[in-house]
């Protein structure tokens, strides 16, 4: 807490570690899915939910509300919230592109472009504005500087451009 609160990179590196965990599960489709970073499911609910073959987004939407509440041992209506919960992320995931461009003066530059999966076309006018789901973009390179951009809470569909340092070399 100390090191995250009270360090110049504390947030930026709790940052990359949750992106590496995401990465090392695969957070990014119906199919994978950690259930336990929705709030109400802790690591015994997901525990509880593996052994009734319940592993993924796809499985949660697959089960009847009634299935996931007698798996965990919850009350009505934490399996209908579960669903609800799951159905709301992936309408509010957000696809990843990057290439690289030059400028008008040969200046590299690393154009990252957010946009929402075609699941969640309707996403943003059902909920208003509201942030269901917010993700942080860290751009960083093996060239001495490291770090090229930080940026969190992002919940829309966006564009960010970031200059390369020298002999970047490729995406």
């Amino acid at each position: 807490e100390y090191a995250r609160e009270c360090s110049d990179h504390g947030r930026v590196v709790e940052q990359a570690l949750l992106l590496r965990r995401s990465l090392a599960v695969s957070l990014w489709g119906e199919n994978d899915g950690v259930l336990n970073q929705i709030a109400g499911v802790g690591q015994d609910t997901t525990a509880k939910l593996r052994s009734n073959n319940i592993y993924t987004f796809a499985d949660v939407l697959s089960s009847s509300s009634d299935d996931i509440e007698k798996a965990c041992n919850r009350s009505h209506p934490f399996g209908n919230n579960l669903r609800a919960a799951v159905f709301k992320i992936l309408q509010h995931t957000l696809k990843l592109s990057a290439c690289l461009e030059q400028d008008e003066y040969g200046q590299d530059h690393v154009v990252i472009k957010l946009e929402r999966r075609e699941s969640g076309a309707n996403a943003a006018e059902e909920d208003h504005g509201k942030k269901v789901v917010t993700y942080s973009l860290l751009v960083y390179s093996d060239r001495p500087g490291g770090l090229l951009m930080f940026s969190e809470d992002i919940s829309m569909e966006s564009k960010h451009t970031v200059q390369c340092p020298t002999k970047f070399g490729r995406l």
